[in-house]
């Protein structure tokens, strides 16, 4: 029964009539939301992770610093016909081994996750049976001396003190080659004077017995 006042200010009084049949019930009469999310204790929600200034929902990334690796969120699955009675699951993918289940509304925080790509996932199974699934991409950036830049430059330093080793080991080689080079050199020519020493003996010798027998 419905009124209606009119603007001669007599009430009227109507009968709506409904045809349960011709009723459409909404299949969907949940939504799973990220209801907040923090940074050790700073919250987030201003960073733009959602489609509203006050909930960090929806599909996005987050990315982040290797010094904030420690974070937490909130869930809630907004259910019309619920009784409030049903919880969530969430994984943190690339990190947790398995699902695990928590209530709407509480607060799960992850401590010190290190450096890499992860997906942090919550679902839920609706009254009418539909599973719902919300997913946030979480980057945690590695410390500058852990980047792929860094390593490169560390392999171009090593690389360089190789070859640096090898260098100065080659020119030791060279210097050592040369140095007993000029000894054989050396050697040789002090025999030979010692060969023309004697030789030049042998002809004093020789000339002088030969002036003796005359």
């Amino acid at each position: 029964r419905i009124q209606r006042l009119e603007a001669s200010g007599v009430i009227k009084r109507r009968v709506a009539l409904v045809d349960p049949e011709k009723v459409k019930h909404s299949s969907d009469t949940s939504r799973l939301y990220f209801t907040g999310f923090w940074i050790g204790e700073r919250p987030v929600q201003a960073l733009g992770l959602g489609r509203t200034q006050d909930s960090a929902d929806v599909d996005d990334e987050l990315r982040l610093s290797h010094k904030e690796n420690t974070f937490s969120f909130t869930a809630a699955d907004v259910d019309l016909r619920s009784d409030g009675s049903a919880s969530i699951t969430y994984m943190l993918e690339n990190y947790d081994a398995d699902w695990r289940s928590t209530q709407p509304e509480a607060r799960i925080t992850y401590y010190k996750v290190p450096p890499g790509a992860y997906t942090l996932v919550i679902r839920n199974t609706n009254s009418s049976g539909q599973q719902g699934k919300r997913e946030l991409r979480i980057v945690i950036s590695p410390p500058w001396w852990a980047t792929t830049a860094a390593y490169g430059i560390y392999v171009i330093c090593f690389a360089g003190v190789i070859f640096g080793i090898h260098t100065i080991q080659k020119r030791r080689v060279i210097q050592a080659e040369r140095e007993r080079a000029k000894d054989r050199e050396l050697a040789q020519a002090k025999n030979i004077e010692e060969a023309y020493q004697q030789l030049d003996n042998l002809k004093t010798r020789f000339f002088t017995n030969i002036s003796h027998e005359f």
